[in-house]
């Protein structure tokens, strides 16, 4: 006996096409003159004339109503409207003008996909509890009913049939509009069907749903408005206005009187105020996917507007300006859709975010590949005499190239030049680790195969580690307590930047594990921005670390200025009972609040300059107390961990040399094959060989990542942060005032608006070097 057969296809395909309404009809044009109006005369008229709609001659619109015959493109799902406009032409007044539409019309189309004719015995619409539904399949002939498809209903191979309904709500719900709008089940199709040899078929759907319209943010209802008003003169009307808001927060309302129009961008930035925190984690995959659609179309909406005006028309204000409004709106609201797939507890929500990221990631293609903007943006006289001038630079450049005969001569050493200054440490560590090899195969009776595999190198760069500082990593974990670390960072930053951050209290997070900080500075009291800590792993969560900008902190369409919110991402480990989490000392560095927006070789610098305060000996003392006892950490044990800084220095610069070197060989040549230019380089450079059989670029996630081609921006960024820490930080005092408010003031605060060389040269006010670079390798600075 089969225990699992296999499913077989139905042997009818149903499709629900569409939605759809009835149109207003009438066969004679319905006016009104003044000659008409003495007594009953115009409405005589229209009674007496055979060919008037029964009804009309009292303008009882309703009775027009006629089933159409072309259905248009509304279908299920899909929320639409339609106005009437009524028109009085005369000087009367005229009275209690009612327009209601209440019928809904569904159509379902069946098919027949087998090879053999089909008896349709039934086809029926269930309606749910809110509605009363009427066939629209037949026809009364000599008082029987027919059927439309004839007396025999045979539906013939590959034939289709369209079955049409009416649906109108009950009696005790019809004058409850407010019930029925937001109703969205309609009901379910019942068939019935008998093949040619007998056998019977029986399909029910499941409910069929519609799309309930939505509200968005706000819901405006009319309460009271005038039955009748004078032409010209003012008329009183009384809205409800309600907050829609999940969260109940407070939205910020502009009244515009008058007949200026709203634009798009005018109503997406509506909810947007300055100094608040606009983010919302409370979204269900169903919001999600429909705010995604929805940010979507209003985004398109300002670029189709901006691709539309007239080339002559084009202004900074209209074009470039709207551009960047719309901006800030897009990023935000894009922040609360794609940024629950890392951080969301809920596996649905995760997906939903999954798929808002690849479809804005695809809408972004296809705004950014836009000609009518292009076009418009090129046009303003900024930029086409910008053009110009980079025109006649580049022809100048190419002639003088083409005339220029001179020449220079670099040797191979010169052009790996880092490398090479970091090979003799990298062959003393490399012999150490060989030596260490050496002498735990001989103890432990192993055969040694005189060569250092790439399965040893973290577990021999471990042993060198404790052998020649005698740091115990396990020990030291004691002393860093998250809590204790978190504190101390939070401090020291505040100290040092000028800054005051507070908890916020009872905050909207994405999970109850996450805290919510407010960013002020300490001089003035503003409040710059907000940060959320997101520090243990959970399911499904992102599973490494990096800083998240949700909100950018710029200046809105009304001139204030938006916020700044990031989140910091990272993964300790859970505490337990009696013990808190624990952190590894590389694991201390964890506090970024840095924005991003900036050349992919500069980006890490705010980061790795950081990351000097956790290899300070004062700085640790701050960051570290036992997690039993409270006891401070030891000097002798402080004083090995500060030594510990060179340890394999030389190895682990030399691998990220190898990374950057792949990463460049792979975007330079996509010939290459990924495994043996890793091999190369890590014969060559490290001196370790790649795992045979093995393929690292597959895991290498940098490759495709953000870094293409640009990993080589770690180590170039460190170059850029060790100078700034040395000849700043280091010379003046590492908690000097008055040297970190320079750094908040000209590397954090310009972010993106200045590129990263020009922060450099305002900060040291000279050109950046990599002497520091080196010395922080042990290396002479020469």
């Amino acid at each position: 006996m089969e225990v699992n057969p296999p499913k077989q296809e139905h042997l009818l395909a149903l499709k629900v096409m569409r939605l759809t309404k009835p149109t207003l009809f009438t066969n004679i044009p319905v006016t009104c003159e003044e000659k008409d109006l003495p007594g009953d005369l115009f409405n005589q008229l229209m009674r007496d004339d055979p060919s008037t709609v029964n009804g009309a001659e009292i303008l009882m619109l309703g009775e027009m109503l006629t089933l159409p015959q072309n259905f248009g493109n509304i279908f299920l799902g899909e929320t639409f409207s339609s106005y009437i406009s009524v028109h009085n032409d005369s000087n009367q007044v005229v009275k209690d003008i009612l327009v209601k539409t209440d019928e809904v019309f569904l159509e379902a189309q069946i098919q027949n996909i087998t090879t053999s004719p089909m008896f349709m015995e039934k086809v029926s619409l269930e309606p749910s509890i809110m509605y009363n539904v009427a066939e629209l399949n037949s026809v009364n002939q000599a008082g029987e009913c027919v059927t439309t498809f004839g007396s025999r209903a045979y539906l013939q191979p590959m034939d289709t049939r369209q079955y049409l309904y009416c649906l109108k709500p009950k009696k005790e719900f019809a004058e409850k509009a407010g019930i029925i709008k937001g109703v969205t089940v309609i009901g379910k199709l019942d068939i019935v069907w008998k093949t040619n040899l007998g056998e019977r078929g029986r399909l029910q759907t499941s409910q069929l749903q519609r799309m309930a319209p939505g509200y968005g943010d706000v819901r405006l209802s009319l309460e009271a408005i005038p039955d009748t008003v004078n032409l010209e003169e003012p008329f009183h009307i009384t809205c409800k206005i309600t907050n829609c808001r999940v969260g109940g927060s407070r939205i910020l309302f502009r009244m515009t009187l008058g007949r200026e129009e709203v634009s798009p961008l005018q109503a997406m930035s509506s909810y947007m105020a300055a100094g608040r925190n606009v983010l919302r984690w409370d979204l269900s995959p169903e919001q999600i996917k429909t705010r995604t659609e929805e940010l979507i179309s209003q985004t398109k909406q300002v670029y189709d507007a901006i691709g539309m005006l007239d080339i002559k028309e084009v202004t900074y204000e209209n074009c470039l300006q709207a551009l960047a409004d719309v901006e800030v709106k897009y990023i935000v609201e894009r922040t609360m859709l794609d940024f629950p797939q890392h951080v969301s507890s809920d596996k649905e929500v995760r997906a939903a975010s999954t798929e808002a990221d690849k479809r804005l990631s695809r809408f972004d293609i296809e705004m950014s590949m836009r000609q009518d903007i292009f076009l418009r943006v090129v046009h303003l006289k900024e930029i086409k005499a910008m053009k110009k001038r980079m025109s006649e630079l580049c022809i100048d450049f190419n002639k003088n190239l083409n005339e220029d005969d001179t020449f220079l001569v670099f040797s191979k050493a010169e052009l790996d030049d880092l490398s090479q200054k970091l090979r003799p440490l990298g062959e003393a560590e490399r012999e150490f680790i060989l030596n260490l090899k050496k002498k735990e195969c001989e103890e432990r009776g192993f055969e040694y195969d005189g060569k250092i595999n790439a399965w040893d190198l973290h577990y021999y760069m471990t042993r060198t580690e404790e052998l020649k500082y005698s740091v115990d990593q396990e020990t030291l974990k004691e002393y860093f307590p998250i809590e204790v670390v978190t504190e101390g960072l939070l401090s020291i930053y505040q100290e040092l930047l000028g800054l005051s951050f507070e908890q916020v209290t009872d905050a909207h997070v994405w999970n109850k594990s996450v805290t919510l900080y407010s960013v002020k500075d300490k001089a003035t009291g503003e409040v710059l921005g907000q940060f959320y800590l997101d520090l243990y792993p959970r399911e499904g969560k992102y599973n490494h670390a990096a800083c998240f900008g949700l909100q950018p902190g710029c200046l809105l369409p009304d001139g204030s200025r938006m916020m700044s919110v990031a989140a910091l991402v990272v993964n300790f480990s859970q505490p337990l009972a009696g013990r808190p989490s624990l952190l590894r000392h590389d694991e201390t560095d964890f506090a970024r609040f840095s924005g991003t927006n900036v050349e992919t070789d500069f980006v890490e610098v705010p980061s790795q300059m950081l990351e000097n305060w956790v290899w300070d000996a004062d700085s640790l003392r701050r960051l570290s107390k036992h997690y039993k006892h409270g006891s401070p950490i030891t000097d002798d044990l402080l004083e090995k961990l500060v030594a510990s800084r060179l340890v394999n220095t030389g190895l682990l610069t030399l691998r990220q040399i190898v990374l950057s070197k792949v990463d460049q060989s792979l975007h330079t040549n996509t010939a290459l094959d990924a495994a043996s230019e890793y091999a190369k380089y890590c014969t060559e450079i490290l001196g370790v060989a790649a795992t045979p059989g093995t393929n690292m670029p597959a895991t290498f996630g940098h490759l495709a990542g953000g870094y293409d081609g640009q990993y080589y921006g770690y180590l170039w960024s460190e170059v850029f942060s060790m100078d700034m820490f040395y000849s700043c930080f280091k010379k003046e005092g590492i908690m000097n005032p008055e040297v970190g408010m320079k750094y908040r003031n000209l590397i954090l605060k310009p972010g993106g608006s200045l590129d990263g060389m020009d922060m450099l040269q305002n900060f040291l006010t000279r050109e950046p070097n990599q002497k520091a670079f080196l010395m922080s390798r042990g290396l002479p600075a020469s």
